[in-house]
Parts: structure tokens; sequence; C-alpha cells
């Protein structure tokens, strides 16, 4: 199997169960409309992206998706106070889960700069608020901290934690159908559908862990930042990634699968 399509695993098997939960489970057909297409967008990005290879654009990258990570601050919806939404045309996609998943693979390629924007990521989150992404950007200074033993990650983790809990009180929202806790819903009907959305969603992980189509610090800060997502799904009412409603999370996560570099090999890892 080609390169390309061994990245789309990870992403295909929890995306696929969630689109199979969704139509299962008498949700609007827009819905399924849109994760699919999200989906079928990931998959042609996986497949055919290529990032410019330059030092500047490596630079660029991640400052211009940090700025996209603040920009509902300023121009995107407010409810009730918060703004974690990017306006795109009749949907609203969650900031953090497009974001943060490609933001902290570009932040682990360049530890020296990344670790600036990963803590001026956190500043973002927090005034959302966004106790879910707070949780993400967390897990993945955590994942950084552990690979580099520097102490500097190690700051900006317990700086997350201290965000995420501020925001998660701040920023608790009604929670939605289909979007929020997914797990909880389906475990009151059907608790075996439950497991195999909680068997797919491990899946996932393990084929991205022990993947050898991707640089090791880019898998487990991946992992990192799907698990912060889904953690938090599980705690609060936040969106349920790749099983939920909600394109942000599958194009966040096929995005940066898409970046991997395209001349990347085993060979050349550890």
């Amino acid at each position: 199997m080609n390169d390309r399509y061994r990245l789309m695993l990870p992403l295909a098997v929890p995306a696929l169960a969630g689109l199979a939960h969704l139509a299962a489970s008498g949700a609007p057909a827009h819905y399924l409309a849109v994760n699919g297409g999200a989906l079928l967008l990931a998959f042609g990005w996986i497949a055919t992206g290529r990032l410019p290879d330059s030092e500047i654009a490596k630079r660029v990258l991640p400052a211009v998706l940090l700025a996209l990570f603040a920009l509902p601050l300023l121009a995107g919806p407010d409810i009730e106070g918060v703004r974690r939404w990017l306006p795109l045309g009749p949907l609203s996609l969650h900031a953090g889960m497009l974001l943060i998943p490609f933001l902290g693979c570009l932040c682990a390629r360049d530890p020296r700069y990344g670790r600036w924007v990963l803590g001026a990521a956190m500043g973002v989150a927090l005034l959302q608020p966004d106790a879910a992404s707070a949780a993400a950007l967390t897990l993945v200074a955590a994942a950084l901290a552990w690979m580099h033993r520097t102490p500097f990650f190690a700051a900006i983790t317990a700086l997350g934690l201290a965000a995420c809990v501020i925001a998660f009180g701040l920023g608790n929202l009604p929670p939605q159908p289909f979007v929020e806790h997914v797990f909880a819903d389906v475990w009151a009907v059907q608790p075996l559908i439950a497991l195999s959305l909680v068997a797919a969603v491990a899946t996932g992980l393990v084929l991205l862990l022990i993947s050898r189509t991707m640089p090791r610090e880019e898998r487990f800060v991946l992992a990192a930042a799907m698990t912060g997502f889904t953690a938090m799904s599980l705690i609060g009412n936040y969106p349920t990634p790749l099983l939920g409603y909600g394109a942000a999370s599958i194009l966040g996560f096929g995005l940066a699968l898409g970046a991997v570099p395209r001349n990347y090999r085993c060979s050349t890892e550890e």
C-alpha cells in the first residue's frame, strides 16, 4: 500500500465509525453530508497535498495558524461570551480542532520556535475560553517535554493545566445532540455500540502511534492532541472529535496527516 494511503488509516477508522453512528442514530442527512464531505477533502489532501519546504515557510506557517486560531476572538461568532469558531459560509468550524493538530506537528519540527507558538496558543485558548483546546495543547506540550526533556515545555504544560481549569469554569455551553456527549448518549441506549465507538477511536490512535509513515515526534504530538479533545468531550460539554457531527476535527486531523513530508522514510527516524 502506498505510504500516503497508509496515512489515511488512523483517520478513516474512527471517522467512518462516526458516520455509521450518525446514520444509525437518525441524525439529520446534512450532518452525514458535512462529515462525509470533510472526510473526502481530508483524504484528498493526504493523498496529494504538499507543503513548501523553505525555511521561511517553516517559520511563517505556524504563525499563520496561530493567527487563524486567534481570529474568532475578533471575527468569530460570540455565544454567551465564548468565541471559538471560525465562520465558513453556513458552517462554523471549531478553531482548535481544525488547527491544533497541525500546529502541534509544526511545533514538533521546530521546538525552539514552536515552544513560543505553543505558549501563545495556550493564551488564545484561555481567552476564547476553550478548555478542550487548552487540554489538547497541554498534552502536546507534555509530549514534547517528555521527548525533549526540556524545562520550557514542562513549564508550558503546567501553564496549560491552569488554563484548562480556568477555561473549563468559564466556557461551558449547553450540549448539542450528535455533537457533544456522543459516548454517553450511545451508552444509554446501546452499550455495545458505545464500546465499538471506543474501540474505533482506540484503533485509530494505535494505528497512528505505530505508523511508520510519519516521524515519531509528530505521531506522539498528534495522538496527544486528539486524546486531549476526546478526554474533554467525556467530562464537559465539548464536541466529540471524529465521531460526532462537525467537520473541524476531521479536517484538522487530515490536515496534519497530509502535511507529512513526502520524502519521509522510516529509516531516517531514529
